[in-house]
């Protein structure tokens, strides 16, 4: 049966159908549709992708990138996990080799990547070595502007990701929790870990045959 959520209205039109056609004289009438492939989504108010398509400009340098991830890694999810490390690595090998326009299909990957520089940019201090001089540099380091223009531009893929709802959304949001949990704990951030609950639900994700 498709899922898309306890007693979700989608899997009670599809048993009212069923019902109605079983009482009526539905032989020799095609039943294929039946059957749904994956999830339902509104893909019909999904932006025209031109947001996303952007978002290559926002990339670091992969000498960078590798940098952000490392730190993120090894400081930033101490506790918890947020995404497959072996994964991870291969998108974003291929987001900085490929030479194809990104479409909104890209959009929970491209926020996932940026999330994770972005929370890596408050990790940076503590991932390079101290010298003399930056010990009273700290302070005004440029690593919190980057990491805000980098999740500034995620907050626009937003509405895309909610509406693909998709387990890369789910660690899309769980990222901009992160991110903004030492900023507004009580607000932000948990309303990003509202949002990447409710889309675990949706996806059937909390069900023990999905573990």
């Amino acid at each position: 049966m498709h899922y898309s959520g306890e007693l979700s209205h989608w899997n009670f039109s599809r048993m009212l159908e069923r019902r109605l056609r079983s009482l009526g004289n539905s032989t020799g009438q095609d039943k294929s549709h039946d059957h749904v492939e994956g999830f339902f989504r509104a893909t019909a108010l999904q932006s025209s992708g031109s947001c996303v398509a952007l978002a290559k400009a926002y990339f670091p340098p992969k000498h960078i990138a590798e940098f952000l991830t490392n730190a993120f890694l090894t400081f930033g999810e101490t506790n918890y996990f947020y995404f497959h490390e072996a994964t991870f690595r291969e998108k974003l090998d291929f987001y900085y080799t490929n030479e194809h326009p990104l479409s909104i299909n890209d959009a929970g990957w491209i926020c996932t990547l940026l999330m994770t520089f972005a929370i890596g940019t408050q990790f940076a201090h503590m991932q390079t070595k101290p010298t003399p001089a930056s010990a009273s540099a700290v302070e005004n380091t440029p690593d919190d502007q980057i990491g805000l223009e980098l999740y500034r531009f995620s907050c626009r893929l937003i509405p895309d990701l909610i509406t693909a709802a998709s387990v890369e959304t789910v660690q899309a949001f769980l990222l901009l929790g992160v991110y903004t949990l030492p900023i507004d704990t009580s607000g932000l951030a948990y309303i990003y870990y509202g949002l990447a609950i409710k889309m675990t639900i949706q996806n059937g994700m909390h069900r023990k045959q999905a573990i």
